[in-house]
């Protein structure tokens, strides 16, 4: 039974067969899209989280460089300073208690890399203060993501990333 001995009607309903459960399904992934709740507008201590979530993001490629050997312990020392004036800021506003300890947990731990030491010669690792700081901001700021959903959900930039300057 070769395509030759296909009618044409045998054709049609195998193209049928296949397109069918296409659309359905293309039709019902469009109706729980639509369906999908509308997320809620972050509460104003969540803004804040957001906000210094930011903070903690800008710090933290120099702080991450700060893993390698061509690191600029200056560029480290106020960009982490910097963040962690403007993290615990932000937390100063914020009424929800737990959020305010973790945030200005995240403010201290960005105090600790500043006082750490990067990786220089000569033996070329970081310092166990810089270690104790970095190590612990993650699961700080996963924290807050869990507590705060909205936190972070711009859409990711496009290109690649510019590496820290000196």
């Amino acid at each position: 039974m070769g395509l030759p001995d296909w009618s044409r009607s045998k054709i049609f309903l195998v193209l049928l067969a296949v397109t069918v459960p296409i659309l359905i399904l293309i039709a019902v992934n469009k109706a729980d899209n639509s369906s999908a709740p509308p997320q809620q507008e972050a509460s104003a201590d969540c803004q804040q989280v957001d906000q210094a979530v930011r903070h903690w993001a800008q710090a933290l490629p120099a702080i991450q460089f700060g893993l390698t050997r061509s690191a600029d312990a200056a560029t480290i020392i106020r960009d982490s300073t910097t963040a962690a004036a403007a993290v615990r800021n932000d937390s100063a506003t914020i009424t929800d208690m737990s959020l305010h300890d973790k945030v200005t947990a995240l403010a201290d731990k960005l105090d600790t890399v500043s006082r750490g030491k990067p990786s220089t010669p000569p033996d070329w690792r970081p310092d166990q203060t810089y270690m104790d700081g970095y190590a612990s901001m993650t699961p700080l700021v996963h924290q807050l993501k869990v507590a705060c959903p909205n936190v972070g959900d711009d859409p990711a930039p496009a290109g690649v990333p510019a590496p820290p300057t000196n």
